[in-house]
């Protein structure tokens, strides 16, 4: 993002490290290009060293710092604003409690007044609920612990299973509003929508790999430039595993991932593009589109 790499980008890290480690002893010109080629560009030492060693930038002298205290890159106003703008995000606490107290001195970068959603289904899940937040915040720590997971799930009919099993990935749709998460070890892989989750605990046991799952469908697709249609179609199929290979000037080929539970939802979404998406495969799936748009015709719809 542009608002951070600018200010605070490759060569103020790079410099920074220099005079951070120069404080204790001086550095040799092959120590100061080791670090410009870890933190910066292959190329960047040849404009960070002669700026330094020249006094362009007035902080080295003969290999040992101007400055007594190590450097410190404290955010600038506009981040602040950045950031108490993503602490008001309803999602936020899912992730932390609190956004960092100075950013509560300065105003947001934007608000919810500044945009007006459409396209997007208005029964989303309940971020701010305390026990949504909890379990959220559990199957986080299982994934980046590897560890199971115990599941009291809701299902179809309304009653509760317990279902033990290894969360490997979170999943978050923009169009639904929803969070869900991918798990293995219940049969196969699959899906589970958070807001069903009564309650989630991590085990101490070590998680099992994902393993491929057979209902996992491939859907390939040409998509036109028109009409800014690319970015509305990573947008709305963000949650889906896709690779996007541009064919010529005007198209892209777009092979999508999806299980085989989310056909509809994928088939609704697809015909959502009109004329800007051609469905090449599979033939089952160019076949239900044509079942559908028959039926849209059939009752009227245009």
């Amino acid at each position: 993002m542009q608002l951070f790499d600018e200010v605070y980008g490759a060569y103020y890290a790079a410099v920074a490290r220099i005079l951070k480690e120069s404080l204790s002893a001086p550095l040799t010109r092959e120590r100061m290009k080791q670090i410009c080629d870890e933190e910066a560009f292959a190329e960047s030492f040849l404009t960070i060293l002669p700026a330094l060693e020249k006094g362009e930038w007035q902080l080295l002298c003969g290999g040992v710092p101007l400055i007594k205290h190590p450097p410190a890159l404290p955010p600038t106003r506009l981040q602040l604003c950045w950031l108490r703008a993503i602490g008001a995000d309803r999602r936020f606490r899912l992730f932390c409690d609190a956004p960092p107290a100075a950013a509560e001195s300065v105003p947001p970068l934007w608000t919810d007044e500044d945009y007006f959603p459409f396209d997007v289904y208005a029964d989303g899940d309940s971020y701010g609920d305390e026990q949504y937040v909890r379990n959220f915040r559990a199957l986080l720590t299982a994934i980046e612990e590897k560890k199971q997971t115990l599941i009291e799930y809701r299902m179809r009919d309304g009653s509760f299973h317990r279902l033990r099993c290894s969360p490997y990935a979170l999943e978050y749709s923009e169009k639904d509003d929803k969070f869900r998460a991918c798990v293995s070890g219940i049969g196969r892989s699959r899906y589970l929508n958070l807001a069903r989750m009564r309650n989630v605990s991590v085990l101490e046991r070590n998680a099992a790999p994902p393993r491929e799952d057979p209902t996992r469908e491939q859907l390939i697709f040409t998509l036109q430039t028109r009409r800014n249609a690319l970015e509305r179609a990573l947008t709305h199929f963000a949650h889906f595993e896709k690779e996007v290979e541009r064919t010529d000037e005007n198209s892209y080929t777009v092979r999508l991932y999806y299980d085989r539970e989310d056909e509809t939802e994928v088939l609704i979404r697809i015909l959502s593009f009109g004329p800007m998406i051609r469905v090449l495969s599979p033939e089952s799936f160019v076949e239900s589109l044509k079942e559908r748009l028959l039926r849209q015709k059939n009752c009227g719809i245009r």
